[in-house]
């Protein structure tokens, strides 16, 4: 018995314990699964600018998250469109070369980059207001 954590991001899917809740996954953690479930086909009809009655039928999607732990049977898959949204595949962030750090566009490094420049050269502990007075003596 498949849960929505265990079926690939971009299956259509239908609720175990309610089989008229359809939907496709979008992703999911082991905590939680965002869906796009699927709503009913509505009649619409309304009055436009010419006082003309309009009709036309309504089916509309709503994003959501359940947890990734309800048992659905898969009933098609659709590939989604932006692959980013698996979650199980993690970002990381390049710095510089071999972890240096580089200078923002504006030249300037932030707190945490001067931080860590003043504490590499100084190769000793320092207090907070040493290190503060540091990064204004070297103007970073």
């Amino acid at each position: 018995m498949p849960t929505l954590l265990r079926v690939k991001p971009g299956s259509r899917f239908r609720l175990r314990e309610a089989p008229e809740v359809t939907g496709i996954l979008t992703k999911a953690t082991e905590c939680r699964a965002v869906v796009r479930l699927d709503r009913p086909v509505q009649e619409v009809e309304f009055v436009d600018g010419d006082g003309q009655p309009r009709r036309f039928q309504s089916r509309g999607t709503r994003e959501t998250s359940i947890t990734s732990a309800v048992a659905v049977d898969v009933i098609g898959f659709e590939p989604l469109a932006n692959e980013e949204n698996d979650m199980s595949k993690t970002k990381t962030k390049k710095t510089g070369t071999k972890g240096t750090r580089s200078k923002a566009a504006n030249g300037k490094f932030s707190c945490i980059d001067a931080a860590a420049k003043v504490l590499s050269e100084a190769k000793e502990p320092m207090t907070t207001k040493a290190l503060i007075e540091a990064m204004a003596a070297k103007k970073l």
